[in-house]
C-alpha cells in the first residue's frame, strides 16, 4: 500500500462532510423559506422586489460557499474540518482558491453530484471528476491545531453577518420596521352568502380596488364566510374609501334595456386616470335648479373589440334626431352603477353602427357649495374608474369589526 493510498480520505467521511457543507450552504435559504411558511406575517410590508432580492442574496451566498469552501481553513471546508479531512494538490500543498473553484464548479451542474459520488467510489485513489480536472485530492488532515487563515475569518464574518441580518430583518425588524403601519385587521362580511370560489374572487377585487386607491393591504384569512385583511393605520380612518370599495360596484352601460358593456377587464382594456384624459372640468361647475352646485367630470376608456362590436350592433338600427353637427341618436348610453343611473350620454349620429374602442365616460357631482360639488365629482369619478378597472363584486360587503 502506497503512502498516498494510505492517506486517502475514507469515502464515508467525505460523504458526511459534503452533507454538512450542503446544509451550511443552504441554511440561509432554509431559514428564508421557514419564515415564509411559519412566519408569514413578517413578510407584510415588504415589496416583492425586496423579498426576491433577499432570496437572490442568499442563493448567491450558497453558490459562493460551495465554490470557495475548500480554500478555507487551509484546504478544509467546515464539513471537512469537522470530519478531519483536507484538500491538497498533487504535490500535497494546500488547495488554492483557483483549484477549490475548479474542483467544486461541477457541483453546480444539476444531478452532477450523483455522478461525482459514483466516480469517487469507483476510483482507487478516491478522486472524482472535479479532483482530476483541478489536480486535487482529499486526504486525512495533516493539521491538528492551526485552523484559521485570512479567508476563513472573512468567510465566517460574512456568513454569520448574513444570518444575523436575516434573523433581525424577519424577527425583530420584519414586523416593526417594515410593517409598523400595518397593525390593524379588518373583518369584512358579505351581505349575502356566497361560495368559497366567489369569496376568493371578491377578495381579489377588494384588494385590487384598494390598490387602485393607493392602499396596499394583505390577505390574512377567511373566517366565518368573511374576509380578514391586514390594513394600514390610515385606512382605518379613511371610512369613505373603505365603504366605497365594499360597494357591489356593478357597472353597466346600457342602450335601452340592452347591456353594451360592463366593468372589469373582460369588456374594458384600459381606464385613463391621468390629467391628459381624465379630469373634473371646473368650468362646468354651476348652480342647479334646486339651489345646489354641480361639477362635471369625464375620462376615457378603451373597450375590448368584442365590447366595441356589441356597442356598434346596438346602435346600428337607431334613428337619428337632426341637430348641430349631424344630430344624435334616438337612444342615449345610460351609465348604471349598482342599478342606479349615473349619467346618460348622448350618442353622436356619426357613431351609429361604428366600431369604436375609445369611449368617453361622463358624470357629475353635486354639493351645497362649488368646492363641495368639485370634491364630490372627484370622488365619484375615482369610484367609477375603480369599478371599471376591477369589475363588480358578487354582493356588497360590510365592515364587521376592526382589530
Amino acid at each position: 500500500m502506497t503512502k498516498e493510498t494510505k492517506n486517502k480520505a475514507p469515502s464515508w467521511r467525505r460523504i458526511v462532510a459534503y452533507i454538512l457543507d450542503a446544509l451550511i450552504a443552504s441554511s440561509p435559504t432554509i431559514v428564508f423559506f421557514m419564515f415564509g411558511v411559519f412566519g408569514a406575517k413578517y413578510w407584510y410590508g415588504l415589496s416583492s422586489g425586496a423579498i426576491f432580492g433577499a432570496y437572490v442574496l442568499f442563493q448567491l451566498f450558497s453558490i459562493v460557499y460551495l465554490l470557495f469552501k475548500d480554500s478555507l481553513f487551509f484546504g478544509r471546508s467546515i464539513g471537512k474540518l469537522i470530519m478531519g479531512l483536507q484538500v491538497v494538490n498533487e504535490s500535497n500543498k494546500v488547495c488554492s482558491i483557483g483549484k477549490a473553484v475548479g474542483r467544486n464548479a461541477f457541483f453546480l451542474i444539476p444531478l452532477f453530484p450523483i455522478i461525482e459520488l459514483i466516480v469517487m467510489l469507483a476510483d482507487k485513489k478516491g478522486r472524482r471528476i472535479g479532483d482530476k480536472a483541478a489536480g486535487t485530492k482529499v486526504i486525512i488532515s495533516q493539521f491538528k491545531t492551526k485552523y484559521f487563515n485570512t479567508y476563513s475569518a472573512v468567510f465566517l464574518s460574512v456568513f454569520f453577518g448574513l444570518i444575523i441580518i436575516l434573523y433581525g430583518l424577519f424577527v425583530f425588524g420584519g414586523y416593526t420596521s417594515f410593517n409598523y403601519k400595518y397593525n390593524n385587521f379588518v373583518y369584512l362580511q358579505p351581505t349575502n352568502s356566497m361560495s368559497r370560489a366567489d369569496l376568493m374572487k371578491s377578495k381579489e377585487i377588494i384588494m385590487s380596488r384598494l390598490d387602485v386607491e393607493g392602499y396596499k393591504v394583505f390577505f390574512s384569512k377567511f373566517e366565518n364566510d368573511g374576509i380578514v385583511l391586514q390594513i394600514p393605520d390610515n385606512l382605518v380612518s379613511d371610512t369613505k374609501t373603505l365603504s366605497s370599495v365594499l360597494e357591489q360596484g356593478k357597472f353597466e352601460a346600457k342602450i335601452g334595456d340592452n347591456v353594451a358593456f360592463t366593468g372589469g377587464n373582460k369588456d374594458i382594456l384600459a381606464v385613463c386616470r391621468n390629467s391628459a384624459c381624465s379630469q373634473v372640468d371646473s368650468t362646468t361647475c354651476s348652480r342647479t335648479g334646486d339651489g345646489q352646485y354641480s361639477c362635471n367630470f369625464w375620462f376615457q376608456i378603451t373597450l375590448s373589440q368584442k365590447a366595441a362590436n356589441k356597442l356598434a350592433e346596438l346602435t346600428r338600427n337607431l334613428g337619428i334626431i337632426p341637430g348641430v353637427g349631424g344630430g344624435y341618436l334616438t337612444e342615449n348610453l345610460s351609465l348604471m352603477l349598482d342599478d342606479q343611473l349615473v349619467d346618460q350620454l348622448i350618442i353622436s349620429s356619426g357613431l351609429r353602427g361604428k366600431v369604436e374602442t375609445q369611449i368617453q365616460i361622463q358624470g357629475s357631482g353635486k354639493g351645497a357649495t362649488m368646492s363641495e360639488a368639485h370634491d364630490v365629482a372627484v370622488n365619484d369619478m375615482r369610484k367609477l374608474q375603480t369599478v371599471l378597472i376591477t369589475g363588480n363584486l358578487f354582493t356588497k360587503f360590510g365592515v364587521l369589526k376592526f382589530e
